[in-house]
């Protein structure tokens, strides 16, 4: 029996040998980003912005030295994975940066910014 997955990211799989398991669990994280701390199948942080704007995000490199520390944008509903294996800093800026916001979170969690005090860890 061929699986397939939902072409709207790139990805179609059609083996007959796939675990039907892994390929479910694939699809969901695929559409529920913040699901990714919890399938140990993506190494990492991955931060969700749950606002209705757009957020600077930085996340340390203390575990990966070879990782980017810079600022990047998320816009609103958006998701990014930084790939880090430790103990990380993640901070938020608003577009002016006249206030800012963090939280420490292991790798293989997702943080979710809902506002600048509203942030959570999964």
């Amino acid at each position: 029996m061929a699986v397939s997955l939902p072409t709207a990211y790139g990805m179609h799989v059609a083996d007959k040998s796939c675990d039907h398991h892994i390929v479910n669990q694939l699809a969901f994280t695929l559409y529920n980003p913040q699901a990714l701390s919890k399938t140990n199948m993506v190494s990492g942080i991955v931060v969700v912005n749950k606002s209705s704007g757009p957020i600077s995000v930085f996340v340390s490199k203390y575990s990966n030295s070879h990782g980017d520390d810079a600022w990047f944008t998320l816009g609103p509903g958006a998701s990014d994975t930084w790939g880090r294996s430790g103990w990380e800093l993640v901070a938020f800026k608003n577009h002016d940066d006249s206030d800012r916001a963090g939280v420490y979170v292991h790798a293989n969690h997702a943080v979710t910014f809902n506002s600048l005090h509203n942030i959570t860890i999964a």
